[in-house]
């Protein structure tokens, strides 16, 4: 192997760990970012109420209720 074969070979090794560098680099700042997103634990637990609610409500609000049972005494 010749020296200018060594120094063209290694300058493209070092331009792959510099992209890898950059790559390692940016990750982080993108998981970030992407973890601001995520609803906390309040605003779940909040939307999981709602739809509780909402199941729980009846299928047509302008409906009366029905009347409960008579108790069989």
């Amino acid at each position: 192997m010749t020296g200018a074969w060594r120094r063209l070979h290694g300058h493209r090794h070092d331009t792959a760990l510099f992209a890898d560098l950059a790559e390692i680099d940016r990750r982080p700042n993108e998981l970030d970012q992407k973890l601001d997103q995520l609803p906390t634990k309040q605003e779940l637990a909040d939307a999981l109420r709602a739809f509780a609610d909402q199941l729980d409500a009846p299928a047509n609000p302008t409906a009366p209720a029905p009347d409960p049972e008579p108790d069989a005494s």
